[in-house]
């Protein structure tokens, strides 16, 4: 459960904008060829047929013929692994597959013409290219982040048309978690990050699992997972002015597994080098230290802070623990202040704006 709570409070805003710049000259994939980490899992015949599929589709075919195939679930996984590593392909809305003894076709059902395609595509591609012109100049975890930023900026999380591909979040400025994750590969593929869609469930903020899309993304050389989804839906209840929710920024795979569940995809992610609060030295594993970043926070005059509660302060409760540091603070400062939080229980992250 995900708590959105107005109280008397004491804090500190992190100055969190302090990322390094360096130069940087991108390595850009081509449009349909950007990182095929799908692709990659299926054995030699599987990918001539990958490559049959993706080539008729592009090409607005409307019958493909492939190579034979033993059973129809197979061409259906594989349709799928294509969508899912080229998310610029959004002009299809489904497969048909016919079988006549050893002979395999697919018919196609296409949902636009190919010159309305390829405007809806001029678009998107321009739009990535913007983004791509804003970050263009920092580090690959900064690179990251200002695309985390651009789109908890830009988008909202809400059903409409084209919600479940690309064309939502660049066109409409929004879209559902499929849509979200396929936009995140797409930039990813442009500036030539390595990025994977994955599929799965995720527990939401009322405690419901339902199925669910997120990434993973490889920056530094090493993997991490990344949900801008669920930061984009949890920023749009956070109180602080200068800080955006980063819940799901560069955890390792057991982090993320406390409400993620992917139904087949595990990367190696036995590292912290990309999560946000591990980062910036955010995780507080007592009272006292708690205490100590909401009193420099009173001293400096700042009014946000974020944090993650450690795994190992289990007795910690966000009401009880906040509530604690009100009475210290008004007898230090004889001061008293008004606040507003969030707290992600699964995530054990906050966000307190002072009044």
């Amino acid at each position: 459960m995900r708590k959105s709570i107005t109280g008397i409070s004491n804090a500190k805003m992190q100055d969190l904008n302090h990322v390094k710049q360096i130069e940087r000259t991108f390595t850009i994939y081509s449009t349909f060829d950007g990182f095929q980490y799908y692709k990659d899992k299926l054995l030699f015949q599987e990918r001539c047929i990958y490559e049959d599929l993706k080539t008729g589709i592009l090409s607005f075919s409307e019958k493909i013929d492939i190579s034979p195939c033993e059973k129809k679930v197979e061409i259906e996984k594989i349709y799928r692994y294509v969508m899912l590593d080229t998310p610029m392909i959004f002009h299809v809305d489904k497969c048909n597959v016919f079988m006549d003894g050893k002979k395999i076709s697919v018919r196609p059902k296409y949902k636009m013409s190919s010159s309305i395609y390829k405007d809806i595509k001029d678009e998107c591609l321009s739009t990535i290219n913007k983004i791509k012109n804003l970050v263009e100049k920092e580090n690959e975890w900064g690179i990251l982040f200002e695309i985390h930023t651009y789109l908890i900026d830009t988008v909202l999380y809400h059903e409409g048309g084209g919600e479940h591909d690309i064309t939502g979040p660049f066109l409409k400025n929004s879209g559902v978690c499929d849509g979200i994750a396929k936009a995140v590969k797409s930039i990813c593929d442009y500036v030539a990050f390595p990025c994977v869609v994955i599929e799965g469930e995720a527990q939401r903020a009322d405690g419901k699992i339902g199925r669910h899309a997120w990434n993973a993304i490889k920056i530094d050389g090493k993997w991490n997972y990344y949900d801008f989804t669920f930061d984009i839906t949890l920023n749009q209840n956070n109180p602080c002015k200068s800080i955006k929710c980063v819940d799901y920024f560069g955890l390792d795979y057991r982090r993320m597994s406390n409400d993620h569940f992917s139904w087949s995809t595990k990367l190696d992610t036995d590292n912290q080098h990309a999560d946000y609060f591990a980062k910036f030295k955010l995780v507080i594993a007592c009272q006292g230290e708690l205490e100590n970043m909401v009193f420099r926070g009173m001293e400096e005059g700042n009014p946000d802070f974020a944090f993650r509660i450690a795994e190992h302060w289990r007795e910690f409760a966000i009401g009880d623990s906040l509530e604690k540091l009100i009475d210290l603070a008004v007898k230090k400062y004889n001061r008293s202040y008004r606040y507003t939080y969030i707290f992600n229980e699964k995530q054990r992250t906050g966000y307190v704006h002072i009044t």
